[in-house]
Protein backbone atom coordinates (compact mmCIF):
# COMPACT_ATOMS: atom_id res chain seq x y z
CA UNK A 1 0.00 0.00 0.00
CA UNK A 2 1.32 3.23 -0.83
CA UNK A 3 0.32 7.04 0.61
CA UNK A 4 0.79 9.92 -0.13
CA UNK A 5 3.38 10.13 2.68
CA UNK A 6 3.46 5.96 4.00
CA UNK A 7 4.77 3.02 2.38
CA UNK A 8 2.95 -0.19 4.41
CA UNK A 9 4.64 -3.28 3.29
CA UNK A 10 2.80 -6.45 4.06
CA UNK A 11 3.29 -10.15 4.08
CA UNK A 12 -0.25 -11.43 3.95
CA UNK A 13 -2.51 -9.16 6.50
CA UNK A 14 0.12 -8.66 8.74
CA UNK A 15 2.38 -5.29 8.60
CA UNK A 16 5.71 -6.07 8.56
CA UNK A 17 7.41 -2.37 7.59
CA UNK A 18 6.10 0.99 7.87
CA UNK A 19 8.36 3.63 6.13
CA UNK A 20 7.85 7.52 5.62
CA UNK A 21 7.86 8.03 2.10
CA UNK A 22 10.65 10.07 0.56
CA UNK A 23 10.24 12.66 -1.71
CA UNK A 24 13.29 11.18 -3.64
CA UNK A 25 16.13 8.45 -3.16
CA UNK A 26 17.91 8.52 -0.21
CA UNK A 27 20.99 6.93 0.57
CA UNK A 28 19.94 5.66 3.93
CA UNK A 29 19.16 1.89 4.68
CA UNK A 30 15.68 0.30 4.92
CA UNK A 31 14.62 -1.37 8.33
CA UNK A 32 15.03 -4.83 8.35
CA UNK A 33 11.91 -6.70 7.86
CA UNK A 34 12.51 -8.51 10.54
CA UNK A 35 12.03 -5.61 12.83
CA UNK A 36 8.05 -5.47 11.85
CA UNK A 37 7.56 -9.29 12.23
CA UNK A 38 8.83 -9.92 15.92
CA UNK A 39 5.96 -7.13 16.89
CA UNK A 40 2.48 -6.29 16.54
CA UNK A 41 -0.34 -8.61 14.73
CA UNK A 42 2.50 -10.55 13.55
CA UNK A 43 4.39 -11.26 16.68
CA UNK A 44 5.51 -14.64 16.42
CA UNK A 45 5.89 -14.92 12.71
CA UNK A 46 9.68 -14.49 12.33
CA UNK A 47 11.29 -17.38 14.79
CA UNK A 48 14.61 -17.84 16.78
CA UNK A 49 15.31 -20.00 13.97
CA UNK A 50 15.07 -17.69 11.38
CA UNK A 51 16.91 -14.91 13.40
CA UNK A 52 19.97 -17.31 13.80
CA UNK A 53 19.69 -18.23 10.16
CA UNK A 54 20.41 -14.57 9.55
CA UNK A 55 22.63 -13.96 12.01
CA UNK A 56 24.54 -16.80 10.44
CA UNK A 57 24.25 -16.19 7.07
CA UNK A 58 25.37 -12.67 7.32
CA UNK A 59 28.56 -13.97 9.42
CA UNK A 60 29.58 -16.34 7.01
CA UNK A 61 28.86 -13.89 3.67
CA UNK A 62 28.28 -10.64 4.86
CA UNK A 63 25.09 -8.19 5.36
CA UNK A 64 24.22 -7.86 1.70
CA UNK A 65 24.46 -11.59 0.58
CA UNK A 66 23.31 -12.62 4.27
CA UNK A 67 19.97 -10.85 3.77
CA UNK A 68 19.82 -11.97 0.04
CA UNK A 69 20.15 -16.00 1.66
CA UNK A 70 17.55 -15.46 4.03
CA UNK A 71 15.10 -13.69 1.97
CA UNK A 72 15.47 -17.19 -0.37
CA UNK A 73 14.78 -19.15 2.67
CA UNK A 74 11.72 -16.85 3.55
CA UNK A 75 10.51 -16.96 -0.40
CA UNK A 76 10.99 -20.86 -0.32
CA UNK A 77 8.24 -21.06 2.00
CA UNK A 78 5.64 -19.37 -0.28
CA UNK A 79 6.14 -22.41 -3.02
Amino acid sequence: MVKANKVWIFDRRCVIARHPRLPRPAPTRPAPPRRGARAGPCAGVFTKTYEAFCLAAKDRAGEREGTRMLIDVLLSHRR
